[in-house]
């Protein structure tokens, strides 16, 4: 992206992206380039319909759908964002993908104060990953970060009885 705008290359980039899905409106893959250039440039609807379009096509590939939410987040709409990360995750990412989705799913319903349904996503997460002190951490910094500090207490300290590095403790 950077090296289209320091050269002044990035419409003829965009341009071509479009050429291309339209001779071949099944190129899933054309499709997500130009929704991440789109959202990258904040052209969030254009990327939410890019999205659409490379989620169709890639349909055991996650992160369009992961994409797509993060770009209805940013056009204000958080149910059909929640509805994206769900598909997203249905899709099996591969882990490290797979625990920013489920936080930003997470992060989602605290922020809309759904506080049992955020819960619900991060009992999800933790029965797929049920020993694993990284994503206890991960799920009680997300709660600590969206203002839920009585939630993350318990959490933090189950964690210090997981961990043996007197440090991270």
């Amino acid at each position: 992206y950077g090296h289209h705008v320091e050269f002044g290359s990035l419409d003829e980039l965009l341009k071509g992206l479009r050429d291309q899905t339209e001779a071949n409106p099944e190129d899933g893959t054309a499709w997500m380039l130009l929704g991440l250039f789109e959202a990258h440039r904040g052209q969030d609807a254009e990327a939410v319909d890019a999205f659409e379009q490379a989620e169709k096509f890639r349909t055991e590939d996650a992160m369009p759908s992961y994409y797509m939410g993060q770009s209805l987040l940013l056009i204000g709409q958080p149910e059909k964002a929640v509805e994206a990360f769900e598909r997203a995750i249905e899709r099996k990412p591969r882990r490290p993908d797979m625990l920013e989705i489920f936080r930003q799913l997470g992060r989602v319903h605290q922020r809309a104060q759904r506080t049992e349904e955020a819960l619900k996503v991060w009992d999800r997460l933790e029965k797929i990953f049920p020993d694993d002190a990284r994503v206890q951490e991960q799920i009680a910094l997300t709660m600590v970060e969206e203002g839920e500090y009585d939630l993350a207490l318990p959490r933090y300290e189950k964690l210090a009885t997981l961990v043996r590095d007197d440090y991270r403790k």
